[in-house]
Order: structure tokens, then C-alpha cells, then sequence
């Protein structure tokens, strides 16, 4: 038995060794270049990450929903997760108009909110997010603009005006400021996209970053994407190039990542796919005649980033159904590529929270474990 044991040992010890080598064989001297313009650092990255292999390794450890789920358990459609400090999870519901609260073992707490235009109420809400400053959460809520609850279910505000009903997407820092993106529209070949922020008590505004967008009726026309980071920095990108700003709090442009792509073709099975999605929304027969569709994708889809400083940029390649994503190190080096559990929302805590769904259509939230493979001198 103890012979056995040792040499079940052995084999482990013998695994991680020819692993490590695997990895040390596999990666060569990042070949990017490094500049500087005024204070912003230039990251130029090529179109081959340093490591040819993940340095992300995903254990599941929490399901929730699924076929066999029931009452408060079972998820109709998921729209947005928030993770508060207490890894409890916020799960919007699109369907069924609620917000449910679970703990970090996956039991449920509580939901709150419902279908309605009063104090409390939910309409068409989009998106959930922890505001940090007064232990709350921030809820996206359509013509009602942003609504505030705490932590425990309890409604606390709602602003609504010009800005927040309009706003695409919406954050709040540490502070309390609040930032949010919205688009001014000339005209169908005029528009503006902003991305501004607001003092606490919504008395003072800045406009940190704009760029101008395509033609409206071009299909697949690039738009901009922003989140902040575990320091407040913003970071931004307008993917009509591969380019990604990091702003600071003191709304200034500090670093720029910029990696050489290959601008991915849609296929003509896609081309079908979006031009029967746009007849079903039933626009005018003028307005469908002047729509024209992109040959290529944008430079990237989205991003996110986890509360280490890493990025993650979910390019237009795929692994099945699923994103590729581009791992960018805290300085913004390309180092892998990453191919996570469909539609992953967010990292907190060393954990990735993902909303996927089964082959049945039934809505689950998971999160996993999250295991790096190279030694921290590289995640440097």
C-alpha cells in the first residue's frame, strides 16, 4: 500500500514537472514594444499571445438553475449578475421581472422588485450593479432611468432625468460617481457616442471620452465599451481598431493597449442569420432598403477585466458557440487566449461568474475556480 502510495506521488510530481516544461517550452520573449507619448505608455502587442497554450485553468464549483430547479431556484431568463464583498450573487430576471439574491453557497436569500412604474418598481430593467459607496445595488431600469436597493431588498431611490433614462450602460465607482454611456443622435449618419460622469447627487457632469459612430442603418458597426476597473480607472475602447485606452479617476488617458488583428469575415451563414433577425423587428420597407450589413466584424466584441488588474477581450473568433478571448496582463501585455464557459459575466474574488444555458434552453448560473499555470514573476 505504501509502495502505491509513492508512486501515485511520483506520477503527480512527474505531471507538474513535465507540465511546467511544457509551459516554459511553449512560451518565448514577449515580442511587443513599449513607448511612450506625452505620460500615456504604449502597449503594442502582436497578433500571437506569449503563451500559445491558456495559463487559465476553470473548475466548476457552483450551479445554480438548470432543468431540475424549483420555485425560487429555477431561472427563466438571466439578464445581469452582480457579486457583492460577501460573494452573495444578484441575479436579474428578465421574465420573470425580479432581482434574486443568493448566498456564496448557492441558497437562496431573497428577491425583490416587480413589474411597475412606482417607487420600487422594475420596468424593462437591463443590468445590475454593486454600488460600492452605499452598500447597494444600482439597477439599469429602462424609462425609469437608475434605481437604487440595498443590499437586503430595500428601495432607497431612483433618478430619472434626460441622462439615465437614455444611458446604454451605467457604473459607479468607489466614490459614489456615476458614469454612464448614452448616444447623441443627429441624424441616421450622425451620431455621437458619450461616455460621462456624475458626482454622487447627480449636480455636476464631465464628459470623459466620445468618439463618432457609423451610418445606423450599417449592421454590425462598431460601438463603443467601457467598464471601470478595482482602482477606478475606466477602460475604454472604440473597436474600429484593436486599441484600448485606460483612463484614470483623474479622467486622464494614461495607458493605451494596442494589439495587430485580422479582421474576422462574416460567413454568409451569418450574413443570413443577422438579415433574418433584422425582418423580424419589421422596420419600414424604406428603412430596410437603405440597411447594408459590415464584411467584417469589429476588432473586438467586449471586454471585462478581473479585480487583479487583468483583461480579458472577447475577440470575434470562436470556439463553437463561444467567445475567444485575449488575456492581456495589469500592464497590457498579450500573453494568451482563454476560452471560457459560454456568455462569462464577471471575476470577483478570484472566481469567474458565467450565465450559460443547456441544450433543453434551461437558464444556469455557475461560477468557477479560477487556476493560474504560470508562476506569478509572469504576472508581472
Amino acid at each position: 500500500m505504501k509502495n502505491w502510495i509513492k508512486l501515485l506521488w511520483v506520477g503527480v510530481i512527474a505531471f507538474g514537472i513535465i507540465f511546467s516544461w511544457t509551459l516554459a517550452e511553449q512560451k518565448s520573449q514577449w515580442r511587443g514594444t513599449i513607448s511612450k507619448e506625452g505620460e500615456i505608455m504604449i502597449f503594442k502587442n502582436p497578433n500571437e499571445p506569449l503563451y500559445k497554450d491558456n495559463i487559465i485553468s476553470l473548475k466548476e464549483e457552483l450551479a445554480i438553475g438548470g432543468a431540475e430547479a424549483q420555485g425560487n431556484y429555477a431561472l427563466a431568463v438571466v439578464r445581469s449578475l452582480a457579486v457583492d464583498d460577501a460573494e452573495n450573487i444578484y441575479v436579474l430576471d428578465e421574465k420573470d421581472i425580479q432581482i434574486k439574491v443568493f448566498d456564496k453557497n448557492g441558497n437562496f436569500i431573497r428577491k425583490f422588485g416587480q413589474r411597475g412604474q412606482g417607487p420600487g418598481d422594475l420596468n424593462n430593467p437591463s443590468r445590475v450593479v454593486i454600488d460600492k459607496s452605499k452598500n447597494a445595488l444600482m439597477v439599469k431600469n429602462g424609462p425609469l432611468g437608475l434605481s437604487f436597493f440595498g443590499l437586503d431588498g430595500k428601495f432607497l431611490q431612483t433618478i430619472t432625468n434626460n441622462d439615465t433614462r437614455q444611458t446604454q450602460w451605467a457604473e459607479v465607482d468607489s466614490h459614489g460617481n456615476i458614469f454612464m454611456s448614452m448616444v447623441d443622435v443627429l441624424d441616421m449618419e450622425h451620431r455621437r457616442q458619450v461616455l460621462k460622469k456624475f458626482d454622487p447627487k447627480m449636480t455636476s457632469v464631465s464628459e470623459i471620452k466620445s468618439v463618432t459612430l457609423g451610418s445606423a442603418y450599417e449592421l454590425m458597426a462598431p460601438f463603443a465599451f467601457w467598464t471601470l476597473d478595482y482602482k477606478d480607472n475606466i477602460i475604454f475602447g472604440f473597436p474600429k481598431e484593436y486599441e484600448i485606452e485606460i483612463i484614470d479617476a483623474h479622467n486622464k488617458t494614461v495607458r493605451k493597449i494596442i494589439k495587430e488583428y485580422i479582421p474576422v469575415e462574416l460567413s454568409p451563414e451569418e450574413k443570413a442569420q443577422y438579415t433574418q433577425r433584422l425582418k423580424e423587428v419589421r422596420l419600414s420597407p424604406d428603412m430596410m432598403s437603405k440597411m447594408f450589413m459590415s464584411k467584417h466584424y469589429s476588432a473586438y466584441a467586449n471586454f471585462l477585466t478581473d479585480d487583479n488588474g487583468w483583461l480579458f477581450v472577447a475577440n470575434w473568433e470562436r470556439a463553437g458557440k463561444d467567445y475567444v478571448y485575449d488575456v492581456f496582463d495589469p500592464e497590457g501585455r498579450y500573453m494568451a487566449k482563454l476560452t471560457p464557459p459560454y456568455k462569462s459575466i464577471l471575476f470577483k474574488k478570484g472566481k469567474l461568474y458565467t450565465s450559460e444555458e443547456t441544450e433543453e434552453g434551461y437558464q444556469i448560473v455557475k461560477r468557477y475556480s479560477v487556476n493560474w499555470l504560470i508562476k506569478a514573476e509572469s504576472q508581472q
